[in-house]
């Protein structure tokens, strides 16, 4: 939020701001280029300049969640993939926020797909691909670890066991890149990371704990029930989603790693959405298209319109935007400042 917090000059000292607190300096480091960016091409002001992040944030995230949910597929799914994410009733306020899990979303989708490439053809590239992704989105969200076991899996249930060494390379030099991040800013290796790891462990059950329940209702609630409750008549399910299982493991131990740490706040499955979507659209495709059910059709397109149209034009972080209006709207506070 630094952009919309102080005017950015070319003074601003990127080093000292991104090597302060617990939170790894990536993030930091996005959002201050961004409003370098902002800057360079002659925008100014804090309202100006978090205009032009979330323009930046809603295209980066739609465009790469768009793109990889139809790769998952082929032919009229593809279309169903990117209708759900272009028209789900919560995109608009996942992909246009000033937050990390809005830059994690588009990575893990991303990260997901080459999973999902190399579970089918075995190429190396594949799963060297989705492991420096992974590493890069654990560098923006570090609870994105969780889903390790899902390359494993990938991995050993293919039986292409040299492949480890693979996986091993691609993330040991992806982390010694983030490790370098650390040693520029003046700090040790990887020593950001590990602070966040420990801090988290530490104090996540000490403030807004939640049953662990509570992440799996709200997804479930996100399907609008009963649109997706059937019996799914002739719905073949090992076919339909042996190729998809990189995407479920993923989104398996996502939710269940996260539903097991007491402290939850709703933002913390935004980076898991654009993959929730894509495992949806087997079960979107039978029920439109061989079960014909209309009246599912009728009642989601109703609920999520509707939905769609208050999340569109709500202000989401309304309370940093008004900040942000204010400050800009009162020069004194700028100047004091």
């Amino acid at each position: 939020h630094l952009p919309l917090m102080f005017p950015v000059d070319q003074q601003l000292d990127v080093k000292s701001i991104a090597a302060q607190g617990i939170h790894p300096p990536l993030p930091k480091l996005f959002f201050m280029g961004l409003a370098k960016l902002a800057m360079l091409v002659g925008i100014e002001g804090q309202t100006a300049a978090f205009r032009f992040s979330l323009l930046f944030i809603g295209l980066f995230s739609f465009l790469i969640n768009a793109i990889s949910a139809a790769r998952h597929f082929t032919g009229r799914r593809a279309t169903l993939a990117v209708g759900l994410v272009a028209f789900f009733f919560l995109s608009p306020l996942m992909m246009t926020r000033l937050m990390v899990e809005s830059i994690t979303m588009p990575l893990v989708t991303l990260m997901s797909l080459l999973l999902v490439q190399y579970w089918r053809r075995g190429w190396r590239v594949d799963l060297s691909l989705a492991a420096v992704v992974w590493v890069v989105t654990f560098a923006f969200r570090p609870q994105v670890l969780s889903v390790a076991p899902a390359f494993l899996l990938a991995v050993v249930l293919s039986r292409r066991y040299k492949d480890l060494l693979w996986l091993g390379l691609s993330v040991a030099v992806a982390v010694s890149l983030l490790g370098a991040i650390d040693l520029a800013l003046g700090r040790t290796f990887f020593q950001s990371y590990w602070d966040y790891v420990v801090f988290n462990l530490r104090f996540s059950g000490t403030h807004g704990v939640m049953p662990f329940y509570v992440f799996i209702l709200a997804l479930l609630a996100a399907t609008l029930p009963p649109t997706f409750i059937s019996r799914y008549r002739g719905f073949r399910w090992k076919e339909e989603y042996q190729e998809l299982l990189p995407s479920l493991w993923i989104l398996a131990f996502f939710v269940g790693v996260h539903s097991l740490i007491g402290h939850k706040e709703e933002r913390f499955m935004v980076p898991i959405l654009g993959v929730f979507l894509v495992c949806l659209v087997p079960l979107a495709d039978h029920l439109i298209f061989v079960e014909k059910s209309r009246w599912r059709m009728i009642y989601f397109a109703a609920l999520n319109g509707t939905l769609l149209l208050l999340t569109s034009f709500n202000i989401v972080q309304n309370n940093i935007v008004g900040l942000a209006v204010h400050l800009e709207s009162h020069r004194e506070i700028n100047e004091l400042m």
